[in-house]
């Protein structure tokens, strides 16, 4: 294990985009240390789920300095706004992009990746929506070094902890996440400021090739789709992880798709298959939809066009995933 530390920080690149990141960038504002951010279109255009308003209008506030990019390793783009800059440290938080050798090798030791998890596990994206999905008990948060090797950095600093239990979709994940990610970057930047040094860890000593699990990104309207053939668990599992902040799981509804909220387990019984997707109750607004060995209750339907449509919704009805639709849903992958 080697210690580390940054000397004095004047001025620091931010890349990507997330409610973590605006937290920081305000902590470092408020040391009058100058602060950039490159970012991508898909980024700058998201609504952040804690702060409730695009990245782009929280910058403007701040008054940073903000570049909206395509690729950020056009080699002239690097120089002019990168190398140029000569910048103290650069921070990533879900950058859209792979850092090429070039912006590595000129800024080396001086470029941190933040990860929303505890590495070497839920490597990738869509982290709480496959956490969810596993019924996974205990989050992460991680800062570690880029290297021209993928993910194979040291890391300087890291933080495991148990998730709430009253923690069901995503958005609970994400206030749960936010709170504690806050702390950690509290005891981050208090080292930063004081020049104090990290006790990194290195990448041999916590065995990541053995270690990790990497899961791929994710768009609900892309793989957001309920198999009614899966058990009550699982289906409202899967319900749970594509709820807000995100659109909802889809199906479909007299050939329509139609998107779900809100699910929760409703009743253990055994139905036959066929009775899967069947909308057998309606208790106030709640749909009751039958599965293989049980029954599921939905709170909110909505039409594609984001109307709820839950009085519309007939006892009878079926709602149904047509098999090449799932089974495309299994193979697509998001291109942001």
């Amino acid at each position: 294990m080697k210690n580390k530390s940054f000397g004095i920080i004047r001025n620091v690149l931010f890349i990507g985009g997330s409610d973590p990141m605006v937290y920081l960038i305000r902590k470092f504002l408020k040391k009058n240390i100058k602060v950039d951010v490159i970012t991508s279109k898909r980024h700058s255009e998201t609504q952040l789920p804690i702060n409730q308003k695009k990245l782009m209008d929280i910058l403007k506030t701040l008054k940073v300095d903000v570049k909206t990019i395509k690729n950020i390793n056009n080699n002239l783009f690097i120089k002019e706004n990168i190398i140029n800059k000569k910048y103290d440290l650069i921070l990533s938080f879900g950058s859209a992009w792979i850092f090429n050798k070039k912006i590595i090798d000129t800024f080396n030791e001086k470029i941190l990746n933040f990860h929303p998890v505890y590495l070497p596990y839920y490597m990738g994206a869509a982290h709480f929506t496959w956490q969810i999905l596993n019924s996974e008990k205990f989050a992460g948060i991680t800062f570690q070094f880029v290297t021209n090797e993928l993910n194979k950095g040291d890391i300087l600093i890291r933080k495991k902890f148990k998730i709430n239990k009253g923690s069901r979709i995503p958005i609970d994940y994400f206030n749960n996440h936010y709170e504690i990610t806050c702390k950690f970057l509290d005891t981050f930047s208090n080292k930063i400021f004081n020049q104090k040094c990290f006790n990194r860890i290195s990448f041999e000593s916590y065995n990541i090739e053995k270690e990790k699990e990497f899961f791929p990104r994710l768009n609900t309207k892309l793989n957001g789709f309920i198999n009614w053939e899966w058990n009550t668990d699982d289906i409202v599992s899967f319900c749970n992880s594509f709820d807000s902040p995100y659109p909802g799981s889809l199906t479909f509804l007299n050939k329509k798709k139609i998107y779900i909220k809100g699910v929760s387990f409703y009743k253990k019984k055994k139905y036959h298959p066929y009775c899967s997707g069947l909308v057998i109750n309606k208790i106030d607004e709640n749909i009751i939809i039958c599965t293989s060995d049980g029954l599921i209750k939905a709170s909110s339907i909505f039409s594609e066009n984001g109307i709820k449509i839950n009085t519309f919704i007939r006892l009878g009805n079926r709602l149904y995933t047509p098999r090449i639709i799932f089974e495309k849903s299994l193979l697509e992958k998001p291109n942001f």
